[in-house]
């Protein structure tokens, strides 16, 4: 803007993107015409003691862990998000889902939807808003309608499906999602794009891998072509808690949330959803531990335990590396339970994360054995035996680029 002088008062400057995509009932996400397979993490906009008031070198560190991750996508919840996210999300290609605070009682002892004039015109306002301050970023390709809306109160399709339509009427370019946790027969016609939040293996049946994978197969065809998608799964893990158990028996409500129950969860989820490239995305609750008033357990009050990164960013949960040994190209060795120092018991598994071919276990120095990664990337040995006193545990195994190792220290009573 300038005035008749031609003096400069004001200047906005926007970067953005070039791309096109598309995603296919069967077949997935495809980016500029070649197939993406979008996993990711779900991202609240908080850090312990800054709440949400966080610098760019706040979100930078996130987005480093992302990148680490090698995670493709992310879903922005449950509110807009600073523009900081957005810019590093172009940069670096991270695939977006961002939505708008319609949110519904997640916890909190509440109905559903109340269908008000006052709360409907909020809603139609903040996605306005949200449309017209992120239009310009490219990587958006989904704009999400509600999360977790119940039905067991006043009738929220209609009203969604109406907030369908004003997205696509301000913003045809993009397509439209949602997070329902009710039966797949509820919101088939309120949006492009079905997703459903499912903490199988934390809540309810424990048989992960079976479950989801039977819930997504009935989802899908009962979609009517609609793709569908899973918008939030996991479960929560407090890096002092461990266990050596070889299920997961932790109680969501409890004190109890050792790190390994969650990485039980994951491995299980993961190994229905890798198989299963129909679905278009699969978004992990959540990337870091965050506060929840409603929240006393896992021997933490306040705090929702699920994220794969710890609330100060600090500790990178077992499931973290995980997901890396799955996502990731980078060489990578871990060993898990690693945090589980004091061993009651003279016979323990060794589990690590690997993407390596072949990795080669020593137990104070004396070689146990040499294994391949399994199809999820994880390699167990069964009852190695430790020694009295200190046990350094070491794993090897070669690359392209040399050979990289892990270590830790454990100890037997």
């Amino acid at each position: 803007m300038r005035f008749p002088c031609g003096k400069v008062i004001d200047r906005v400057e926007q970067r953005t993107g070039l791309r096109y995509f598309s995603v296919d009932a069967d077949k997935g996400f495809f980016l500029n015409g070649k197939y993406l397979d979008l996993y990711g993490f779900c991202l609240h906009e908080e850090v312990e003691g800054k709440g949400s008031v966080l610098s760019a070198e706040d979100h930078e560190r996130d987005m480093e862990l992302v990148k680490e991750s090698g995670a493709t996508s992310l879903r922005l919840v449950h509110y807009p998000h600073s523009e900081s996210i957005y810019h590093l999300s172009d940069e670096n290609g991270i695939v977006l889902w961002t939505e708008i605070p319609m949110v519904g009682p997640g916890g909190y002892d509440f109905c559903g939807f109340i269908n008000t004039d006052g709360l409907k015109e909020h809603a139609r306002q903040v996605l306005k808003e949200l449309v017209y301050q992120k239009y310009n970023h490219p990587s958006i390709c989904f704009w999400g309608i509600f999360n977790e809306i119940r039905t067991n109160y006043d009738n929220a399709e209609p009203f969604a499906r109406e907030l369908h339509e004003l997205y696509k009427e301000i913003d045809p370019s993009r397509l439209t999602t949602l997070a329902s946790c009710d039966d797949p027969k509820f919101y088939q016609n309120c949006s492009d794009l079905m997703a459903w939040n499912k903490y199988i293996g934390w809540y309810g049946s424990r048989n992960a891998p079976e479950t989801a994978g039977n819930f997504f197969d009935k989802a899908k065809a009962a979609s009517n072509g609609k793709p569908v998608a899973i918008s939030e799964y996991g479960g929560g893990a407090n890096v002092e808690h461990h266990f050596s158990m070889k299920e997961n028996d932790v109680k969501p409500s409890g004190q109890f949330h050792p790190e390994e129950g969650q990485t039980y969860i994951h491995e299980g989820n993961w190994s229905a959803f890798a198989q299963r490239p129909y679905m278009w995305a699969k978004y992990i609750w959540v990337f870091a531990d965050f506060q929840s008033a409603i929240r006393n357990e896992g021997g933490k009050p306040g705090i929702n335990d699920k994220g794969l990164v710890t609330y100060d960013r600090k500790i990178k949960k077992d499931a973290f590396y995980f997901y890396k040994a799955n996502w990731s190209t980078e060489p990578m060795i871990y060993i898990t339970s690693r945090r589980f120092t004091k061993r009651p018991e003279a016979s323990v598994q060794v589990k690590v994360y690997s993407n390596l071919r072949e990795n080669t276990l020593y137990v104070n120095g004396k070689k146990i054995g040499k294994q391949k990664s399994d199809s999820l990337h994880r390699v167990v040995w069964q009852n190695v035996t430790l020694s009295k006193g200190e046990n350094r545990i070491r794993v090897e195994g070669k690359s392209k680029a040399g050979v990289i190792e892990d270590t830790c220290v454990w100890y037997l009573k």
